[in-house]
């Protein structure tokens, strides 16, 4: 039901903060960061999803390292997440973020897009990554190489 819905998203909003303000150790914050972005990206509540999907970009941005020992997980998200928002653009017409019901705001959008670049420019050469590209579907991958106006990434 709807409701269901609503009550795991916001309990996966909940792990991420739980992770990321109340976790006493490396290995439980780990744990919880792992379990988070397994559950990622949010889809149906649009408050709480652009909330999460900010906090994901906070937490990359400022290096926390257990989150930038999940890199691939956060880019299969952000990838699911552009697909999404091309998916809802190519069906409105509306620039991401600005239309109502999305499930990242524009600066979010700005700041993923970012993100994947810095990973497509630095961290590609890595196995993790490799195969976490590779896992990608190919509507994906394409959002990804559109998003960041990149050349198809050979595999």
């Amino acid at each position: 039901s709807e409701e269901t819905v609503l009550v795991t998203e916001n309990s996966v909003s909940a792990i991420g903060a739980m992770a990321v303000h109340v976790a006493p150790n490396a290995d439980d914050q780990a744990s919880l960061i792992g379990l988070w972005l397994s559950h990622l990206p949010l889809r149906e509540d649009e408050i709480e999803a652009r909330v999460v999907h900010r906090q994901l970009c906070d937490l990359i941005e400022t290096g926390h390292s257990a989150t930038l020992a999940h890199l691939p997980g956060v880019m299969t998200v952000f990838a699911k997440l552009l697909e999404t928002v091309g998916e809802s653009q190519s069906q409105t017409g509306v620039s991401p973020g600005d239309q109502s019901g999305s499930l990242v705001d524009s600066a979010t959008h700005s700041r993923i897009v970012q993100i994947l670049h810095q990973i497509h420019a630095q961290q590609m050469s890595v196995p993790a990554m490799r195969a976490a590209w590779e896992a990608l579907s190919e509507p994906q991958k394409m959002a990804v190489t559109q998003s960041i106006q990149i050349p198809q990434i050979s595999t």
